[in-house]
């Protein structure tokens, strides 16, 4: 009888402890998703955020071209004003060349204007591309889970029919 006792004991308590290494398993897969999840998030915001929603004329790149773009401007335009100082030309000719360069630069700026545009529009496709696939690796993760409190439930039963057939062999065993 002692035995049976101490049998139904060691079989009451496995399936406790086992449940609860388990659900702390549980948490901790939980958790480890959720921060995971959530740093992507902020990677995929902080990466692709700015260049999606930022002003593209304010970039790098674009202040580069609209740097080389003024420096061959000042350049040319100090070539229009030597060259009609030097032969005599009229300022109608260097009026001309003025207005020619800034047309030259109205060009450039619209040419960069619709560059930016694209960039932007690709920068928002690859955001919502990014944020698609986390969606999908959420939904995987809350399948997961799903999965997980299935298991749970499933031990649960398990533990409970263990319990129960314990005490049908401890009574078994006092009624001896």
């Amino acid at each position: 009888m002692g035995l049976a006792l101490a049998g139904g004991a060691a079989n009451l308590y496995s399936q406790w402890r086992a449940g609860e290494q388990a659900r702390a398993a549980d948490r901790r897969y939980r958790r480890a998703m959720d921060q995971h999840l959530a740093g992507q998030r902020e990677d995929i915001h902080s990466i692709l955020g700015p260049a999606a929603f930022g002003d593209f004329l304010e970039t790098d790149q674009a202040q580069g071209v609209l740097t080389q773009a003024r420096e061959g401007l000042r350049e040319q335009s100090d070539r229009i004003r030597g060259g009609v100082a030097r032969s005599g030309g009229t300022t109608e000719a260097a009026v001309a060349g003025q207005t020619a360069m800034g047309r030259g630069y109205a060009d450039i700026i619209s040419r960069l204007v619709a560059g930016g545009e694209r960039y932007q529009d690709q920068a928002r496709a690859r955001l919502m591309s990014a944020l698609g696939n986390l969606g999908y690796q959420q939904a995987q993760h809350y399948g997961n889970i799903h999965a997980l409190d299935q298991q749970h439930a499933d031990r649960i039963s398990r533990a409970g029919h263990g319990v129960g057939t314990s005490f049908v062999d401890l009574a078994g065993a006092l009624a001896l």
